[in-house]
């Protein structure tokens, strides 16, 4: 309901004592070259997913721990980022967030290596949603690359790409 009441891009956080809804302006973003790409549909579904980690966390509880408050904390950090517009918050804070990811086993092989190209080229990149380890990790967002050198890396993994565009609408696909 937030969205459709105050269009484009928002900030929403409930806890029991707080309820927090922020409009994000992101059409800075723009200059930076916004990607989706498609790393492959993960064999396994977000349920099994989520039984990986809850696994991880009966082994080590204190390493689950930790990287939730850390990406507890980089959320926060994330939000202050885009609303300074700090592109250099923003990097760090997205390879933070990927890396702590990785650390859990949401993120395949594959799409580490996919990942790593695109940091090598100065750009960032994570997954978005719950992931997959076999094969495919579903969606990556990726910043601060040029459409060829994206396009370049992605084609020899076999990924497709869309550009992304942030408007007072919300987000838009090329």
């Amino acid at each position: 309901m937030t969205t459709v009441i105050q269009g484009g891009t928002v900030y929403f956080q409930k806890n029991p004592t707080v309820m927090n809804i922020q409009k994000i302006d992101l059409d800075f973003l723009n200059k930076q070259n916004i990607f989706l790409i498609n790393s492959g549909k993960p064999q396994e579904s977000t349920g099994e997913m989520v039984a990986r980690v809850a696994q991880l966390k009966v082994k080590k509880p204190n390493l689950v721990k930790k990287i939730n408050q850390h990406q507890g904390k980089l959320t926060d950090e994330l939000l202050s980022a885009l609303t300074t517009k700090n592109i250099s918050e923003i990097r760090k804070i997205i390879k933070l967030a990927e890396n702590n990811l990785e650390k859990i086993g949401v993120v395949s092989q594959q799409t580490k290596k996919f990942i790593q190209e695109i940091n090598l080229q100065k750009g960032v990149a994570k997954i978005c949603g719950a992931g997959g380890y076999a094969r495919g990790s579903g969606m990556v967002i990726s910043l601060f690359l040029k459409y060829k050198d994206v396009f370049k890396i992605a084609k020899k993994y076999g990924f497709k790409i869309y550009p992304l565009k942030f408007t007072s609408q919300g987000l838009l696909f090329s």
